[in-house]
């Protein structure tokens, strides 16, 4: 056999089994793993009043208001992101913040499913409202706002959507059950029908020293037939070390009647915080005024105006610790037994954090 000859014989021979190569359907890609990031916070502080007696709790600051060494929050949070769908889940512990703002210690678990440009939320979430969070780490000052505590909720259990409008505008918007339902431990049980609607219109751009932040709810509470209605405006204002923060509250509430069927009067509530900071190299120095007026007792179980002013000192110890000194003056227009029965009450707080 020619040379020739057995060199064509042998291509002819690959050809099948080539084409039977390229016909094999190709073996399936190995998904890739979802990227999972965690997170954890200790929160701990010492509380002094000053003028009263150690055994005055201040009722209206019910994360930090307690004289003594307290262990205000421990946190762990994870993330799991798996492209399209992602979940969050936010476990916290500790007497003095766990109890009032977690379900069975659980703060946040909401699965997150992106829709195009919209990103939808199902589960629990804290809420959009206010101008501080419930980690004090990520607050300008380490005790918390009376309009933090006493004019919006803290989380929701329902489902929200939030769609980009321009840069750095986005527009979320939900229904939920309610304010703060099943907060401490799961001590009651949602069984109304009773919804809230949320409108929220925020704004932040790196490219301007403005931020904002619009919220608005509205509807029945679950423990009430009473409609109720908040507006919360949050502006922030940065010009190189200087921060300026201004929040703005106001709600009211309709008459009904409660889970017993007692009927329930008309009650209106509003308030502004403004706050400064100044960041410097090796310290940042924080402070806050503030009026509240619980114009019916609604929330604080008493008919009057309130006022608080706070100076507080941060210092950071490397990129993942501070510590915080903080002076506090609380004051009323009428004597309230948050107060120890009197008119005001100052305390002094110092405060150690550290987080990963």
């Amino acid at each position: 056999m020619s040379y020739r000859l057995s060199s064509l014989i042998a291509v002819l021979a690959l050809v099948p089994a080539a084409a039977l190569a390229d016909a094999a359907p190709a073996a399936p890609a190995t998904p890739a793993a979802p990227k999972v990031t965690i997170g954890g916070l200790v929160d701990s502080y010492y509380e002094l009043n000053l003028g009263q007696s150690q055994s005055v709790v201040n009722t209206l600051r019910p994360f930090d208001g307690t004289p003594g060494f307290h262990l205000n929050y421990a946190e762990l949070n994870g993330v799991v992101d798996a492209g399209p769908a992602a979940l969050r889940l936010d476990l916290g512990f500790g007497r003095q913040t766990a109890l009032g703002t977690t379900n069975l210690f659980v703060q946040q678990a909401y699965a997150t499913f992106k829709l195009g440009s919209t990103t939808l939320d199902f589960g629990r979430f804290v809420t959009s409202a206010g101008a501080e969070v419930i980690e004090s780490k990520d607050n300008w000052l380490y005790s918390r706002s009376l309009l933090f505590y006493n004019a919006i909720p803290f989380a929701h259990e329902g489902l929200r959507a939030t769609t980009p409008l321009a840069e750095g505008l986005n527009l979320q918007y939900g229904i939920v059950n309610g304010w703060d339902d099943d907060a401490t431990l799961a001590t009651s049980t949602v069984v109304s029908g009773h919804k809230v609607g949320n409108l929220s219109l925020a704004y932040a751009n790196e490219k301007s020293p403005v931020t904002l932040n619009l919220n608005v709810y509205a509807g029945e509470e679950q423990a009430s037939t009473a409609f109720r209605t908040l507006v919360d405006l949050v502006v922030g204002y940065t010009a190189g070390p200087i921060g300026l923060n201004l929040n703005v509250d106001y709600a009211t509430q309709g008459t009904g009647t409660d889970s017993t069927g007692a009927a329930q009067a008309k009650a209106t509530w509003y308030g502004a915080s403004a706050m400064v900071r100044y960041t410097a190299d090796a310290f940042k120095v924080s402070g806050r005024l503030e009026y509240f007026d619980d114009k019916d007792g609604y929330k604080t179980g008493t008919a009057t105006a309130y006022y608080e002013g706070t100076l507080g000192l941060a210092y950071p110890v490397g990129t993942n610790a501070e510590l915080r000194a903080e002076l506090r003056y609380d004051a009323a227009k009428d004597a309230v037994p948050a107060y120890g029965d009197e008119k005001s009450l100052a305390t002094f707080t110092v405060g150690a954090l550290a987080w990963f």
